[in-house]
């Protein structure tokens, strides 16, 4: 799964992506496939919402689709602020890590830890500027979960009385 350098607003609903790489790529939005041989290292996707882009999961060949549009660790997203010098983010209330504001506009963070199923996670996020002062915090809030395990199941066929059987093993 490709990491994006930037996502830019390009017009009413439209947002270009960039990632670094070399390609050619897959490109899902929300799981559906749009391209299976992407050869570029960005792309355009106009979606329905002006303010908030749709997620887009870029694969190099080889890779499978993982839905990290609903990734079992958290991932905070935001815009960058031109005035701030890096971000600070907490967890419940404690210090956790910074990101430094690199001019990229837009940032990604998912350096949290799972802690399975049905693990509660309350993050902030500050603004710091070049005095270190900081912003009001955002917050970001996060439940994890995971889709269940696929049933194992037995399936028969007896071609004398065309009974197909399946059944759940233990």
């Amino acid at each position: 799964m490709k990491t994006f350098t930037s996502i830019t607003k390009t017009g009413s609903g439209a947002w270009t992506y960039t990632w670094t790489g070399t390609g050619p790529y897959r490109v899902a939005v929300d799981q559906q496939v749009l391209e299976e041989m992407w050869p570029l290292t960005s792309y355009t996707v106009n979606g329905s919402d002006a303010e908030e882009p749709p997620v887009l999961e870029v694969c190099e060949q080889g890779e499978t689709l993982t839905s990290e549009a609903y990734p079992r660790r958290p991932t905070m997203q935001w815009f960058g602020n031109p005035r701030a010098t890096s971000y600070n983010i907490y967890v419940d209330a404690a210090y956790w890590d910074t990101v430094p504001e690199d001019g990229r506009g837009y940032y990604q963070y998912s350096g949290f830890t799972d802690e399975g199923d049905g693990a509660e996670i309350d993050a902030t996020l500050v603004q710091v500027d070049a005095n270190g002062n900081e912003s009001a915090a955002v917050a970001f809030q996060w439940l994890s979960f995971r889709y269940p395990d696929a049933p194992l199941v037995t399936y028969t066929y007896a071609s004398v009385t065309g009974t197909f059987t399946s059944s759940e093993r233990a």
